[in-house]
């Protein structure tokens, strides 16, 4: 009788001080890869992965995410740095520095014959004087003091963005959008945060051109040619409801049996998407930003009427759409639904960002979310300053 193994041949067992050796040795070949690129004067690493795409980076926690790790006391490291950038937003190479180190100088006690769990009581015994100290020296902080928020951010950009000629007029000028936005967002929303109340687009250009928007940046276009290009004082419709000749959802059949029958047929669904533009038109609507689609017939008769429309547009922005103006979404027209739930804004126009048309909806009153516009000479830098700009907002 066969017996099946289910380890492999070449599989040996190790324990005791080649063990811990091995995972002192994992620990130490992560810090080795990370190192160099701690401090303001710190090295930038390219990963290029198997499929060859290449993410350049000093980023510790994006570095790590990117490395293929088996051994498990590596894995334990790697997770440690991932929960403290989860957590916290920054301090990701800090950390992994930090437990490489000490389990550097645990080898060395362990060389001298000291007990490992003596080791361990002497190192939880200076993580309680450590803690103790912090809390010592801490200090409150309102979370109004902009001076504070200016610093956290400039901690977290200063250190990990690499700038161009004029680096410290690069950063002041971030650092100033990040802040404004975080602060802008925080006052006038009942002195809360979330991360996503502030709205990242991206577009190749200089970086000295980024900007902070008070209101939505809509990547998208203004649907008709013959629609103004820019709106003043606008009242703005968000909706989500179809502006267009509806499809069936189930199978159907229509038979017409001459020309009369099917410019009645024509018609009538004319008419239904008339009605709805008519309502629009007597709520003194003038900018329409709507999730489904709107038609042709639809367009030309809001463009009469020197109204915006913006089909397709994505439920995110919408979101971001009713927190900044004020309004809400609908799903059906009607006069006093309208009315309701309007939203505002100074300013809706369309402009063009490097090779690409955008919708600006700016000048809210009180907006609850912002967006920041970044822009940057390649794809990688834009990717590197928007991690970045998520730190400060993680800390706050």
């Amino acid at each position: 009788m066969s017996h099946a193994r289910l380890i492999p041949d070449d599989t040996h067992r190790t324990s005791g001080k080649e063990v811990r050796s091995y995972n002192i040795h994992a620990a130490q070949l992560i810090k080795s890869l990370i190192e160099s690129c701690y401090g303001p004067l710190g090295n930038e690493k390219i990963y290029i992965d198997i499929i060859g795409e290449s993410t350049c980076t000093k980023d510790g926690a994006t570095f790590l995410r990117k490395i293929d790790v088996q051994h498990p006391a590596a894995k334990v490291l790697i997770d440690a740095t991932n929960t403290v950038d989860n957590e916290v937003g920054d301090g990701t190479l800090t950390t992994a520095i930090i437990a490489a180190t000490l389990l550097e100088k645990a080898q060395e006690m362990l060389a001298m014959d000291i007990y490992p769990s003596t080791i361990v009581n002497g190192y939880d015994k200076g993580l309680q004087c450590s803690l103790e100290t912090l809390r010592n020296i801490a200090r409150k902080v309102s979370s109004k003091d902009m001076a504070i928020i200016e610093k956290l951010a400039r901690t977290c950009l200063g250190t990990k963005v690499r700038l161009s000629s004029d680096p410290q007029s690069e950063l002041n000028n971030i650092l100033e959008i990040t802040v404004n936005a975080i602060n802008t967002v925080y006052s006038n929303n009942n002195y809360l945060l979330e991360a996503d109340d502030i709205k990242i687009e991206e577009k190749i250009g200089n970086l000295a051109e980024s900007i902070l928007i008070d209101g939505v940046l809509i990547d998208k276009t203004i649907d008709s040619e013959l629609m103004p290009r820019f709106v003043k004082n606008a009242r703005i419709l968000l909706l989500d409801e179809d502006l267009q000749t509806r499809t069936t959802k189930t199978e159907s059949q229509l038979s017409i049996n001459s020309p009369e029958h099917m410019y009645l047929f024509r018609k009538e669904e004319n008419k239904i998407t008339r009605d709805k533009i008519q309502i629009i038109i007597d709520s003194g609507i003038n900018v329409v930003i709507n999730r489904k689609g709107i038609d042709l017939v639809a367009q030309d008769l809001l463009a009469k009427f020197g109204i915006i429309s913006v089909k397709r547009v994505k439920e995110n922005d919408l979101h971001w759409l009713e927190k900044a103006t004020g309004g809400n979404l609908i799903k059906e027209l009607d006069v006093g639904n309208i009315q309701s739930n309007v939203g505002y804004a100074k300013n809706v126009y369309e402009k063009k960002i490097g090779t690409d048309k955008m919708i600006f909806v700016e000048g809210c009153n009180n907006p609850k979310t912002v967006t920041i516009l970044i822009r940057a000479n390649s794809k990688m830098m834009l990717e590197q300053i928007k991690i970045y700009q998520d730190m400060p907002k993680m800390a706050y």
